[in-house]
């Protein structure tokens, strides 16, 4: 095992409590990611830089900031084999039982093809950088660390999914397995997680210089990714698209969390582990969800819809699933 690297993030705060302590501590850190993606929305809607800014900014946190957050928290963190496994196992089994009940619903929920993969997605993918906020609120640097396993564990996983789902149900052509593999193997946050893990269980310290240029990117990757969340949302696409938002608001802010908390208790996970398995897997789900719709043929309009709403909500969901676990 290594020492444990603090990583400089939103929300600073000691690890609560009780339940009125860590609802105070995830509503700031909330109130701090809000006013960011306020502000990213803000700036977007004004045309700020133009929309190839935006896309360019977008590129810029995804595979440069946040793989060096993760990179660097995942190589320099205290954990123990079985810890990570059993989070992972944890995470995974909710996912995949979630996964088979929604196929097995599709019909009686009214949802064919496009529709479904949209709503799909917003059931099974979670916020990153929303998710990088809340946690370590609650369980202060433990929970950064915490939050890179479960990327590290998740975020391959709910790709892969995505895709086949999205393959066999959407309007866009089916990639083969190879396409699907170099998707995954190529995307920078598993990449990261995969080096940072490495590096840990080899017990390699990262070189002094490297690791500055790290926390000076890792500093950035949090205001910077927030923005960019919120430069993506589009409220005026809410509109005719409820039965879709609530379906997948109620898979993702009820049935997954629930379901996390049961595997969690039923495979013994620590308090902490337990705690910010679910509190990551309420968050709302991924921005990048819109991206894969629009390529893969899935309902992009419903999905930004998702994305706006589900965003939205967690200020409302985050507070109270925490306040819940604290008590």
């Amino acid at each position: 095992m290594v020492r444990l690297v603090a990583v400089p993030r939103l929300g600073r705060v000691p690890p609560p409590k009780g339940r009125a302590t860590t609802g105070r501590a995830v509503t700031g850190a909330l109130l701090e990611a809000a006013l960011l993606i306020a502000l990213g929305w803000a700036l977007g809607r004004w045309g700020f830089a133009g929309e190839a800014f935006w896309r360019g900014f977008d590129r810029l946190v995804y595979f440069v900031l946040l793989p060096a957050l993760l990179l660097r928290s995942l190589a320099g963190a205290e954990f123990s084999g079985a810890e990570a496994g059993t989070l992972a196992l944890s995470a995974a089994l909710s996912i995949f039982a979630l996964t088979l009940f929604l196929l097995a619903a599709r019909r009686a929920l009214g949802l064919e093809g496009p529709a479904f993969t949209s709503v799909y997605q917003g059931s099974v993918r979670s916020n990153t950088y929303t998710a990088l906020a809340t946690v370590p609120a609650l369980y202060g640097e433990r929970g950064l660390v915490l939050v890179a396993l479960l990327i590290a564990a998740v975020v391959p996983l709910v790709n892969v999914l995505s895709v086949l789902v999205l393959s066999v149900q959407g309007r866009g052509g089916r990639p083969g397995p190879s396409e699907v593999a170099r998707s995954v193997a190529t995307n920078p946050v598993i990449v990261a997680c995969a080096l940072g893990l490495l590096a840990n269980a080899s017990g390699t310290r990262l070189p002094a210089g490297l690791d500055g240029a790290l926390a000076a990117l890792s500093a950035a990757a949090l205001p910077c990714g927030l923005m960019a969340v919120g430069a993506a949302l589009s409220p005026g696409a809410l509109g005719g698209h409820l039965r879709g938002v609530s379906l997948s608001a109620t898979a993702k802010f009820l049935a997954l969390p629930l379901l996390s908390l049961w595997t969690g208790h039923l495979l013994g996970l620590l308090p902490e582990a337990l705690g910010a398995l679910v509190v990551f897997q309420a968050q709302p789900t991924a921005t990048a969800s819109y991206v894969l719709a629009r390529q893969l043929g899935g309902d992009a309009d419903l999905m930004a819809s998702i994305v706006t709403a589900q965003t939205l909500l967690a200020f409302a969901v985050l507070p109270a699933a925490a306040g819940l676990l604290a008590g």
